[in-house]
């Protein structure tokens, strides 16, 4: 088919149609897995009680504020250097093993710092000690894979092998919705039952991923002292943003948990499961799109681009936004009755989601080229902006906390966008 249309049309509209053709196929796929996904959720959900769901909603916060920890820019990094050798098996095996060795110190540090607070939070929430103890070790379990996952995925995203990526992803989704749906028939489910499926999946996609990559790199070259000092001053400069980040991205738990009650906790935590479609778009974006706008070059060509998602993202987040306005009742039916509370919030928390998915696409292609953000003016703004709306709003209200987090959002945004327009000015034709 596609030599056809090379005959009609040349090379560059054959790139063109093979890359859409490409982006849908993994869309396509992406949207299974987060529909068996979803499915996963909303029976964890509707299995567990409001209090143990929101143990696990504490959980699910805790796990990516851990997961950048783990990175803090050591990911900006090897984009930053793989996309210049992404073709070479003996310079990204050097490049892979150097990025294997500094997630894993990070990630140590992670567990240290983060793993108290865990253990807090979910005391604060009244969770007794052997539920603390079983998901704190199940949770820092599946943490452990994830920094060997992520530099496996990258190698899979730099060469675009998206069949294996949607191919290992369909198969984790379905382990974990097997395990939680044996434990909700044969056993009682709760929290730690649930976060375990997860670790499993985790488990299982690592493997995967280490057995696709491995025979296309040198996987005994050694660690580069060249590449390291790289990543390290991209890190010097991602860390600031990275802390603040990790607060800022799951501030609606962090509120609410303090604020609020263990009831408002589940209602955001199952209520932003809503925001599944802005999830599975971003990954789509951030697995196809990200790595091809890191490698390529042109002031025009990536000015289109950037275009071309930004805009297709926006159009997405108002037309779903304004639908769950208007028709909440379906939304409802999937998160059941409990939730019947919700109904007039939906369409904010769809909103939100929206907003922090299009905040995390732009944000990605200036880390994909190595553009960041600077700190000293990043955070100041966005420190001010929260200062006010915690100031303005009642947080004990679960309307006041999903404002917040999509007011507070904006700032990133705007000078995320704004950084990546000049950058791109500054390209060569």
């Amino acid at each position: 088919m596609f030599k056809f249309f090379k005959s009609l049309w040349g090379d560059s509209w054959l790139k063109l149609i093979e890359s859409f053709w490409l982006f849908f196929r993994y869309s396509l796929s992406q949207f299974g897995i987060q529909g068996i996904n979803m499915v996963t959720g909303f029976l964890i959900i509707r299995a567990l009680t409001k209090d143990d769901y929101a143990n696990y909603t504490i959980i699910n916060t805790l796990v990516p504020v851990m997961l950048m920890l783990s990175d803090n820019g050591i990911g900006t990094g090897i984009f930053s250097i793989g996309r210049h050798i992404w073709q070479d098996d003996e310079k990204m095996g050097r490049l892979v093993n150097t990025g294997l060795q500094l997630r894993r110190k990070f990630a140590l540090v992670s567990f240290l710092l983060l793993g108290p607070i865990l253990a807090w939070m979910l005391f604060h929430n009244h969770a007794p000690i052997s539920t603390i103890v079983l998901l704190t070790v199940v949770t820092l379990t599946g943490i452990s894979f994830q920094p060997t996952e992520a530099v496996m995925r990258a190698v899979l995203e730099l060469r675009q092998h998206i069949k294996t990526i949607a191919k290992v992803g369909l198969i984790a989704a379905l382990l974990r919705l097997c395990l939680v749906a044996g434990f909700a028939v044969f056993l009682h489910l709760n929290a730690f039952l649930a976060t375990l499926a997860g670790t499993c999946a985790i488990i299982l996609e690592t493997s995967f991923f280490v057995r696709a990559v491995k025979p296309q790199i040198h996987w005994d070259a050694p660690p580069d002292s060249e590449y390291r000092a790289t990543i390290f001053s991209i890190v010097k400069k991602v860390a600031p943003l990275t802390i603040y980040f990790c607060v800022q991205g799951q501030i609606s738990i962090w509120l609410i948990s303090i604020f609020g009650s263990s009831h408002q906790v589940a209602d955001i935590g199952a209520t932003v499961r809503l925001g599944v479609i802005f999830t599975t778009l971003a990954s789509s974006y951030s697995t196809i799109m990200v790595p091809r706008f890191a490698r390529n070059n042109g002031r025009r060509r990536l000015f289109v681009q950037f275009l071309q998602i930004v805009i297709s993202l926006m159009l997405m987040l108002l037309v779903l936004s304004a639908f769950a306005k208007l028709f909440p009742a379906p939304f409802i039916m999937l998160l059941g009755s409990k939730y019947s509370n919700m109904s007039g919030l939906i369409w904010l928390v769809i909103f939100s989601s929206g907003l922090h998915s299009l905040a995390g696409v732009i944000f990605g292609l200036n880390m994909s080229k190595g553009w960041i953000p600077p700190a000293i003016l990043t955070i100041p703004v966005e420190i001010i902006t929260q200062i006010v709306l915690l100031l303005s709003l009642n947080l004990s209200k679960t309307e006041s906390v999903l404002i917040f987090s999509c007011l507070s959002t904006i700032p990133p945004t705007i000078i995320n966008t704004v950084l990546l327009l000049r950058r791109i000015s500054h390209e060569a034709e």
